[in-house]
């Protein structure tokens, strides 16, 4: 049985929680260095201020120790965070559950969708009939009950008769045929997949 995606997300954020809690912990490590950085260097000032040698001597011991600490977890953080959570083998693994998970996502999905894709096809072919009708009645209006003729002559500016065809009245807001057709091209492509083929 393949893991779903839930328990998946759960397993890299788990792996993620390992690094974080160790970058964490060299953060807070850091954290009081650098600090003491910051109290040594008050106290080598005010030494040197003071004039205080032997304050100035161990307070500079210490902020140099200090200092090459914070390098040494600096360092390693950055050693921390370039390192994979997992080798290859594992990431190919992982890797394929979740594509394999995402393959059942969309299948069920698909299944899903079929039944609607039924009643697509039927609401297409009722639009279809009903854009037909409507399109005879205005042609019926236009040629049978109003009787504009189809040839109409007018006259011209420079005195002289032309001739116009008239093109039939249609219903022109056709856009959701096109939605409807463009939904069904992809029907076997989603009858495959909800297959699994």
């Amino acid at each position: 049985m393949a893991k779903t995606l839930k328990a998946l997300d759960q397993k890299l954020n788990e792996l993620q929680a390992i690094k974080d809690k160790e970058l964490s912990t060299l953060q807070a490590k850091l954290d009081v260095t650098e600090e003491t950085i910051r109290t040594t260097t008050e106290a080598i000032n005010k030494a040197r201020a003071d004039a205080d040698e032997e304050t100035f001597m161990k307070a500079s011991k210490e902020r140099e120790s200090a200092q090459e600490i914070a390098r040494m977890y600096q360092d390693k953080m950055k050693k921390v965070e370039a390192k994979p959570l997992v080798n290859e083998s594992e990431y190919l693994e992982l890797k394929k559950e979740i594509i394999d998970s995402l393959d059942n996502v969309v299948r069920e999905s698909y299944k899903k969708l079929l039944p609607v894709i039924a009643e697509i096809e039927n609401l297409k072919d009722n639009l279809y009939s009903d854009l037909n009708n409507g399109n005879e009645m205005l042609h019926r209006l236009q040629r049978d009950i109003f009787r504009e003729p189809k040839v109409k002559t007018y006259p011209t500016p420079e005195g002289m008769t032309g001739t116009m065809v008239r093109a039939d009245d249609t219903y022109r807001n056709t856009g959701s045929m096109g939605i409807l057709n463009l939904i069904l091209e992809k029907k076997d492509a989603i009858l495959k997949e909800s297959k699994g083929e």
